[in-house]
């Protein structure tokens, strides 16, 4: 099945994912935290995490706070155009940007099946994570952690592809999936 403009006939809602759900920020938050960890510790081995904060003065500090920052920020939103882009490429449907919770989100109107969802939740992850892997390895030594910390967050990101993976499983191979802006609407054929 592709992605679809609209929702053909014979489909219903069969189940909402609510991102506001306090038990599912909880879970995909500690999900993300074990990721966060599981690449922590090993690449601290590696290069110390003591490097981040050897500097020759605060302000050589304060530089690569602020560049982590805007990275984190940069991340974001190159995360969620990239999901637009894709978003319209699969579905032929424009995609909306909100600035949502201090974050820019995409959502959009048309129905995507299993496949394509899960396309439009990973390859943005995966093509940033080629991009940050190949700038660390080409920053300085002392700024790699800089680098690394956007990549840890990126791959945080998985967290809630894991989630989805492990949660759509009992449903039908033939759902179509929506992105709300606080919800993944689950459709299904009507038997």
């Amino acid at each position: 099945m592709l992605s679809l403009p609209a929702l053909p006939a014979g489909y219903h809602l069969l189940s909402k994912i609510d991102f506001n759900d306090k038990k599912l920020k909880l879970y995909i938050g500690m999900l993300s935290i074990g990721i966060a960890l599981l690449m922590l510790i090993p690449a601290s081995f590696i290069i110390p995490l003591s490097t981040l904060f050897k500097f020759n003065s605060l302000s050589s500090f304060l530089l690569r706070f602020v560049v982590a920052l805007a990275g984190v920020i940069a991340y974001f939103c190159l995360r969620e155009l990239l999901r637009g882009l894709l978003s319209k490429r699969l579905s032929n449907v424009k995609p909306q940007f909100v600035f949502g919770k201090g974050l820019l989100n995409m959502h959009s109107n048309a129905y995507f099946c299993r496949t394509h969802y899960f396309v439009l939740t990973l390859l943005p992850i995966l093509l940033l994570a080629l991009a940050l892997c190949i700038l660390s390895c080409v920053v300085p030594r002392s700024w790699f952690w800089v680098v690394y910390i956007v990549q840890v967050i990126n791959f945080s990101g998985f967290a809630e592809a894991l989630y989805f993976a492990r949660r759509l499983r009992p449903f039908p191979y033939n759902i179509l999936l929506r992105l709300d802006e606080d919800a993944v609407l689950v459709y299904a054929q009507t038997v």
